[in-house]
């Protein structure tokens, strides 16, 4: 992430006085950002049984839920982190400062309200604190370069499809080898890949534009860490 905030700022900074390749910038960065971030996020959710217990053992399998109710915050998390770059190219550090302290506060407020019922209730004060944030956010930053808010939403209508349908594929897929084999190595890489393959054909099949821009984004990361391996 943080390599893309050094990308993302200088070139935001470029185009501040263009609003228009301002915002094809802006819809580039948060779109490919979703391609990637939602299956991702999606994918850990509905495997985190099988994770947790292959990362941290049986004992934590209490954490589960938390972790599976914190992926939904990590959606909205990462197609927001761009916004900050936004404030600061356009000369609105001070927004981003704002709006940090709207979710200090959120989160102050729904973490006293939640603690009593649990750590699972505090996961979705949270969660339920980023989606009162996100439109606030999106407000500020439409303001800012004239970004229409069914246009800017619009743009993640195919991977977001694709991913509820990736889900029900990687569910139905667990569910079937857990009363097979029940190994949850084997189940972690077999869903993994046979979600993977499902999301990406329906990209290929509905957007094959998106398609081909993850391809050249996966292209570009092969090449800079055989840059950095070399």
């Amino acid at each position: 992430m943080q390599t893309t905030q050094q990308i993302a700022l200088p070139t935001f900074s470029r185009l501040q006085d263009n609003l228009e390749q301002f915002r094809q910038a802006f819809y580039t960065a948060t779109k490919l950002t979703s391609l990637i971030a939602f299956p991702t996020f999606v994918g850990v959710a509905v495997l985190a049984p099988e994770l947790i217990v292959l990362i941290f053992g049986e004992q934590w399998r209490p954490s589960i839920p938390v972790l599976q109710v914190l992926m939904l915050a990590g959606m909205f998390q990462s197609i927001s982190f761009f916004k900050s770059s936004v404030f600061i190219a356009m000369g609105k550090p001070s927004w981003s400062l704002w709006l940090s302290l709207l979710s200090v506060v959120l989160n102050l407020m729904g973490f006293a309200i939640a603690v009593r019922f649990g750590i699972v209730a505090v996961a979705v004060a949270f969660v339920i604190r980023g989606y009162l944030v996100f439109p606030i956010g999106q407000w500020a930053v439409s303001r800012l370069i004239h970004v229409p808010v069914l246009t800017y939403l619009k743009q993640f209508l195919i991977p977001l499809a694709s991913t509820i349908l990736m889900s029900i594929a990687i569910l139905l897929m667990r569910q079937l080898l857990v009363s097979a084999v029940n190994v949850p190595l084997f189940i972690v890489v077999v869903s993994s890949c046979f979600g993977a393959a499902v999301y990406l054909g329906l990209i290929r099949l509905w957007s094959p534009s998106l398609f081909a821009s993850f391809l050249n984004l996966l292209q570009s990361f092969l090449g800079r860490s055989r840059t950095k391996i070399s």
